[in-house]
């Protein structure tokens, strides 16, 4: 009698913490078309997973899906999408069309509207919309400020009054992203690195479900292996990891040098470096795989496990000889570009955002080694903001007079080059090769005379 009680005990506890996650509503304009439901697997490697497929029948879809916490989600009608966070055990009710003016300069993956039938106040959705207007109301009036690094104060004002609101931190999802959003705008403020470590990672759960978390995390550790590897602890790491396959030795060193107490934190920054440097020929490939392999068995957290098995995928697709995925997109002036209109050059290609610090203080470099050396190399700079306006207004604003594109809402761009972070640098040689991945950066101090050697 006691074993059955428990057996029906853990029936129910499982049955209730498996409430299942609707996702219904309209879409008039798309009757008998195919939609589709994708999640992110991981932010580090942006791999998304299909959760669901149904057709679009009376102009209305449902899907039902078992989650946990919270999750971005995509919905996608041929070429069209859109992206909002579901909750576990709630219902979500949408509209979904499609705005012909809205989407006309746009080539791939047109975007969706949606709109929400009975919005909430406390949805995660309608909390993130709130403070994103709040974001980019704050970067919009402080971007002067904060290129000339004096936005210290204005910073510090922004992010006491967002993570004081009680609207915030009322959600732990949201809490996190506006949280690690402050981390990030503060790191590119340069806010001390040691007190952002301290604050915002030493000691902290990892929220690898979370956007802003791993933005901030790959903007702070960004080419941080790549310098450990380097610098005076390297022969002894890369003795560890290549030669000795002594990974936990090598785990308690880099958890010295990033001042941070945990080992599963230490082995994710390890698998994501390798991730950083594969192509790079600082690190024996051959040992990185091993490493990657044996973390996706016998990682320190699942999610780690996990992370390290995208890891090995994308790096299936990569390798000597790699041709650089083409694309068509379009320009300011609505004028389509293909790579292949490019052939024979030296292709310097980037990935930035009008509400990135850094990427817009890079395009002014960018701007001078254009000036320089354009006539041999073809600067490209491919933007990855959601909205092409805000697109259009940075390249006036700021005078962006070379090869700007809108990746006009095309993951498969981003997916197909890697990009994890923003800014991303990518360099293709004459023949339309990928030279380098994680190319040189126009604010190393190398990358002038990187440049010029390239095209003597």
């Amino acid at each position: 009698m006691r074993l059955l009680f428990l057996t029906i005990s853990l029936l129910l506890t499982f049955i209730v913490s498996a409430s299942e996650t609707i996702i219904k509503g309209s879409a008039q304009a798309f009757e008998n078309k195919t939609i589709r439901l994708t999640a992110i697997s991981d932010y580090f490697t942006n791999t998304e997973v299909k959760l669901g497929t149904t057709t679009i029948k009376d102009g209305t879809f449902q899907f039902s899906t078992v989650l946990e916490g919270v999750v971005q989600v995509k919905l996608t009608i041929e070429d069209k999408s859109t992206q909002l966070y579901i909750e576990e055990g709630k219902v979500y009710n949408i509209s979904l069309s499609f705005d012909e003016e809205w989407n006309r300069s746009k080539i791939y993956d047109k975007e969706l509207s949606i709109a929400f039938s009975f919005p909430q106040t406390d949805d995660v959705n309608q909390l993130i919309k709130k403070f994103n207007n709040e974001y980019n109301n704050f970067f919009e009036d402080n971007a002067v400020l904060l290129a000339r690094k004096q936005g210290e104060e204005a910073v510090e004002e922004f992010v006491k009054a967002v993570t004081n609101n009680e609207q915030y931190s009322s959600n732990p999802y949201v809490k996190t992203y506006v949280e690690y959003t402050c981390a990030g705008t503060k790191d590119a403020a340069f806010f001390s690195k040691s007190k952002l470590n301290e604050e915002y990672l030493n000691g902290r759960k990892i929220s690898y479900n979370n956007r802003e978390y791993v933005y901030f995390f790959n903007q702070f550790y960004d080419n941080k292996f790549k310098r450990l590897i380097l610098g005076s602890k390297g022969s002894e790491l890369l003795k560890l990891l290549t030669l000795e396959n002594n990974t936990p030795k090598a785990l308690q060193i880099i958890q010295t040098e990033l001042k941070n107490e945990s080992a599963v934190f230490a082995e994710l920054f390890l698998i994501t470096g390798i991730y950083d440097v594969y192509f790079q020929g600082i690190f024996n490939q051959k040992s990185g795989l091993k490493i990657l392999t044996e973390v996706s068995k016998n990682g320190k957290s699942t999610e780690n496990k996990k992370i390290a098995t995208n890891i090995l995928n994308k790096l299936s697709f990569y390798g000597k000889e790699v041709k650089a995925p083409s694309f068509e997109l379009y320009n300011e002036k609505g004028e389509l570009v293909r790579l292949t209109d490019f052939k024979g050059k030296y292709v310097y290609l980037n990935f930035w955002a009008s509400w990135n610090i850094i990427s817009i203080k890079q395009m002014q470099i960018i701007r001078v080694l254009q000036q320089r050396h354009g006539d041999k190399i073809a600067f490209i700079s491919i933007n990855l903001d959601d909205n092409v306006a805000d697109y259009k207004a940075s390249v006036e604003r700021f005078k962006f007079n070379w090869t700007t594109l809108h990746y006009g809402n095309d993951f498969t761009v981003k997916e197909n080059y890697q990009v994890k972070t923003i800014p991303s640098y990518i360099l293709i040689n004459p023949n339309g090769i990928i030279e380098s991945n994680q190319a040189i950066k126009p604010d190393d101090p190398g990358a002038e005379l990187f440049l010029y050697n390239l095209i003597k």
